[in-house]
């Protein structure tokens, strides 16, 4: 597991946007990730997003034919405007094909919201 840490809006996001050479995070100047998110090697394109709510399922996201793919997840990952209200997902897997994390297919890298 990678876990990158650091205060709010260091630039964890910006970091692995830079290493993954693709921009699927969301990044801004205030605090961006409200969902914990977990990335993990694979050849298709897809995430997952966890509600709070156990009893629901996750919802599946294709990314395959999408335009703007961290466009789509930042809707599921980012929190805009009332920042009071809770936040509707927990946590979002995106499975990407990341050269980075193909060495191993149990390596993950994991971005927390703290």
């Amino acid at each position: 597991m990678i876990h990158p840490s650091g205060e709010v809006s260091s630039g964890k996001s910006s970091l692995l946007n830079l290493l993954l050479g693709r921009a699927l995070l969301p990044t801004s100047l205030l605090s961006c990730t409200s969902a914990m998110c977990e990335l993990r090697h694979s050849e298709s394109r897809y995430a997952l997003a966890y509600p709070w709510d156990a009893s629901k399922r996750p919802e599946r996201l294709d990314l395959e034919e999408v335009e703007d793919p961290g466009e789509t997840l930042s809707k599921y990952v980012h929190q805009k405007g009332d920042r009071i209200r809770k936040f509707p997902y927990r946590k979002v897997e995106i499975f990407w094909p990341f050269p980075l994390l193909k060495v191993n297919e149990n390596m993950f890298i994991f971005l927390t919201y703290m």
